[in-house]
């Protein structure tokens, strides 16, 4: 009989899941450090605009401390991109190009090993050296929300369609990839 119990409110537990998009409409917002690098900004902007194509929703993107950032409606999740406060939480104990992803009461922290920022406005390929939080994004995207990548550009990316995104509450990942060079080439 206890053991039934505890089964029972194992699974409730489990069973929260943080929504960012609910009915079609956004539930969260994306939350990028005040003085956030390069790596930071673009992945936020990747997150939104897939979650656009999966929900035809646009997430808003707000950064820390900022007035805006106090407008988020309190009953929203939080989508914390980048080495904001919350992520200051987070253990990084990850290696090169690592990052990790944990979820808590109605907020996402994504946060990894970046280059320290660069100081021209610069271009998804000026990105290459260590973006952590970029792939900590992508690993999301993937893992959760079922977007897949077959080969570059428009065609070779396999968006779901669905008016509900949501992640499960609990999560606790942290990831260091085995390959330090991506490339094909060494130039982009």
């Amino acid at each position: 009989m206890w053991m039934l119990l505890l089964a029972l409110f194992a699974s409730i537990a489990q069973g929260r899941d943080i929504q960012l998009v609910r009915c079609g409409k956004p539930a969260s917002a994306v939350v990028i450090p005040e003085k956030a690098s390069p790596t930071a900004r673009f992945a936020a902007q990747e997150l939104v605009e897939h979650v656009e194509r999966i929900s035809g929703t646009a997430l808003p993107v707000v950064v820390e401390g900022s007035p805006e950032a106090s407008d988020i409606p309190k009953r929203w999740s939080r989508v914390y991109v980048g080495p904001t406060k919350r992520a200051e939480l987070v253990p990084k104990n990850w290696g090169p190009h690592g990052f990790s992803i944990w979820t808590g009461r109605r907020e996402i922290v994504i946060v990894g090993d970046d280059a320290p920022g660069i100081d021209k406005e610069s271009s998804p390929e000026d990105l290459w050296d260590r973006t952590g939080t970029l792939y900590g994004v992508y690993d999301l995207l993937q893992d959760h929300f079922g977007v897949r990548w077959l080969w570059p550009g428009p065609l070779g990316t396999v968006i779901p369609n669905t008016k509900r995104l949501r992640i499960p509450e609990g999560l606790r990942i942290v990831e260091t990839p085995q390959l330090i060079n991506r490339f094909m080439r060494p130039t982009l």
